[in-house]
């Protein structure tokens, strides 16, 4: 199907979740365990703050030893929102350096802005949507429309980690920005953040897969990751009713196998993918994949997953029209 260019040469994707987030000074406040403001609960359920034990016996982890500070005779490392980097879907990009998607707090720690794909995005009033202007390198045009950030993870609880759907407004008049595109996205406090190395047994997590088949959005409200921590191997089943079901399992020999069933006969068919491609190479001339996790909580007890799932299939993108399909799917979970 056709698709305009618009995902592929503005949204393109950093590779950058997660990265080093250095710990803050608390400055003009007196610290507390954790802080949040009311007016970013409309857009997301992190804090805007963290502050982690110093204490080891606190079973917290440690990243770093710098920017201590002092409450009630403890100390603590202080972790900010905007400190957090965010990965969004749309997989292969040729400058996978650039930010992709963070958040920009005033000194109270309210969200401001955004920095989305290198530009600022002010926040209208106290709502979850962006005043954005795109720029699009092929046509040297400049178009200013509205984002919204949808978090999904606060609907389902996470608390150290978020993801959802960023949905840019198309605008008439503009060919290459004339519909409304969705990309997923995941990201979290690296403080919180656990390998699956570090887990002491294999787990499930139970919550919410929601993304985007090119324009069709699909969800699954009982959607399920299982990490085996003998084969490192991960695994995200979904059942989509208005698509097909799915099982993405990561290896860790760093391919990806994606596979679908049941009797979808729509308009967003594809054929069944080729199975153990390589994570996050180049795309082919057909195929495309990606499949990014992270996992949150304190030393070997992960509470929270969040999984970012990206594949084409088809001609990929290289111009202003491209045929192909593009499956991007944001996943959220507690442990069970």
């Amino acid at each position: 199907m056709k698709k305009n260019i618009f995902l592929y040469s503005v949204l393109i994707l950093c590779g950058c979740s997660g990265g080093s987030q250095s710990p803050s000074t608390i400055i003009n406040h007196i610290p507390v365990p954790d802080t949040s403001v009311a007016s970013n609960e409309k857009i997301t359920a992190m804090a805007s703050e963290i502050l982690i034990p110093t204490d080891s016996a606190s079973q917290e982890i440690i990243r770093t030893s710098s920017n201590v500070v002092n409450f009630n005779g403890k100390s603590y490392l202080s972790y900010r929102l905007d400190n957090v980097n965010f990965e969004t879907a749309d997989a292969f990009s040729p400058n996978e350096t650039e930010d992709n998607l963070s958040f920009i707090i005033d000194e109270n720690g309210k969200i401001t802005a955004l920095n989305f794909k290198n530009e600022v995005a002010k926040r209208i009033k106290d709502t979850n949507d962006f005043e954005i202007a795109i720029f699009n390198p092929y046509i040297n045009e400049t178009a200013n429309t509205s984002l919204s950030y949808n978090s999904f993870a606060k609907d389902i609880g996470l608390r150290y980690a978020d993801f959802g759907m960023i949905s840019v407004n198309g605008i008439d008049g503009h060919e290459w920005l004339n519909e409304d595109e969705h990309i997923a996205y995941i990201g979290g406090y690296d403080a919180k953040n656990i390998s699956t190395e570090d887990f002491n047994n294999n787990i499930t997590f139970k919550g919410l897969a929601k993304g985007s088949v090119s324009d069709l959005i699909i969800e699954d409200t009982n959607a399920t990751l299982s990490v085996n921590k003998d084969t490192l191997t991960e695994t995200l089943s979904a059942s989509f009713n208005n698509w097909y079901d799915v099982k993405v399992t990561k290896n860790n020999d760093d391919t990806v196998t994606f596979n679908i069933s049941g009797d979808y006969s729509g308009p967003y068919t594809i054929n069944q993918p080729t199975p153990n491609l390589s994570d996050n190479a180049k795309p082919n001339d057909k195929e495309a994949i990606s499949f990014e996790s992270e996992y949150y909580g304190t030393v070997n007890k992960p509470e929270e997953a969040v999984v970012l799932f990206d594949y084409y299939q088809g001609t990929l993108p290289d111009g202003n029209e491209q045929d192909y399909t593009h499956i991007n799917i944001g996943f959220g979970g507690k442990a069970q």
